[in-house]
């Protein structure tokens, strides 16, 4: 039997979630997968990485993800040029008081857009790496405790080649999700036209950094992922490394399970508004949850073969799922 309150706290969370979309959509034409993700990396208080070609909305659904949920937000525009004290902040010596000042960085926020992340050197790259997986920051002797929660959203642009940096392998399995963006339909694309080159359309906001804090907290300890999910979740994970060695050449590391797990546990509340997780929920995330931590050789691999790719996978997965 579930208890009142947590019942009374889930219609809550859901009517909170439901306005947040429904401000999204009043400045995001389209995008409706996007937006879906988007609020189930919020669920699970996850990392995001956005990719899609120029003026696709990436930039804008990350700044309208935070307008509404009420959070600090900052946007980083990387460029080669930037270092890591750029992000995370410095020490500035003060001679008349002989001390050092912290002067905290851009990164001390409650969602940090980190746009063209791909642009800007490895060293500068890992400034984000232990906000990402601890939510502290290091400048010269001290560790700082990032605001919570603490979100990035990053963008990257696939066509690119020139001045760019790949991302590391470290850092990718630190995302939950990587959404792609494709162009928008006809329909949507006449929309937005419509609204023109004026300033976006005003939303208003829905939660504070608090209430998306107490709905990570709920997802997490409300939401059950029985036995059942977790080993069907364990096994999709580990054909990623069984699978064919001339297609995948590094699966997926045992991070993204857990990775997993969390995702389908907020895609069953935000998509199905239910509080238990079944397999479906985790083959509606699979691609987005492995994509960015599978190494796939470009000579046999095409970025438009994704789909069949997962499909393949999900498809052992099951077999072996019922087998056992």
């Amino acid at each position: 039997m579930v208890d009142d309150s947590v019942l009374a706290e889930k219609d809550t969370l859901l009517e909170k979630l439901k306005n947040m979309k429904t401000e999204i959509k009043k400045r995001i034409k389209g995008y409706e997968e996007e937006i879906d993700l988007s609020l189930i990396a919020v669920a699970a208080l996850g990392h995001v990485l956005y990719t899609g070609f120029p003026g696709l909305a990436k930039t804008l659904l990350a700044k309208t993800v935070a307008e509404v949920s009420g959070c600090g937000f900052n946007r980083i525009q990387l460029t080669p040029d930037l270092t890591p004290s750029d992000i995370r902040g410095t020490e500035i010596w003060r001679p008349n008081n002989q001390s050092f000042e912290l002067y905290p960085g851009p990164i001390f926020t409650n969602i940090v857009l980190a746009d063209e992340i791909n642009r800007t050197p490895p060293k500068t790259q890992s400034a984000f790496l232990d906000a990402m997986q601890e939510k502290v920051v290091t400048i010269g002797n001290r560790t700082l405790s990032l605001p919570n929660p603490f979100m990035v959203f990053a963008t990257r642009n696939p066509i690119e080649q020139e001045g760019i940096y790949p991302l590391p392998e470290a850092q990718l399995d630190r995302f939950l999700f990587e959404i792609l963006f494709p162009y928008p339909t006809e329909e949507d694309e006449i929309e937005i036209a419509k609204q023109g080159n004026d300033d976006p359309v005003p939303v208003d906001k829905v939660w504070d950094p608090e209430g998306l804090v107490a709905l990570g907290k709920f997802v997490s300890q409300n939401v059950t992922a029985d036995e059942n999910v977790c080993a069907y979740i364990a096994r999709f994970v580990r054909e990623t490394r069984s699978y064919d060695p001339n297609i995948i050449e590094l699966g997926a590391s045992p991070r993204a399970s857990q990775k997993f797990v969390a995702a389908s546990k907020a895609h069953a509340f935000v998509v199905r508004h239910d509080t238990q997780t079944t397999p479906d929920d985790a083959d509606a995330v699979a691609r987005h949850i492995l994509m960015p931590r599978l190494i796939v050789n470009p000579l046999n691999f095409h970025e438009s073969d994704w789909g069949g790719l997962i499909d393949g996978i999900k498809q052992k997965a099951r077999a072996y799922h019922i087998r056992s």
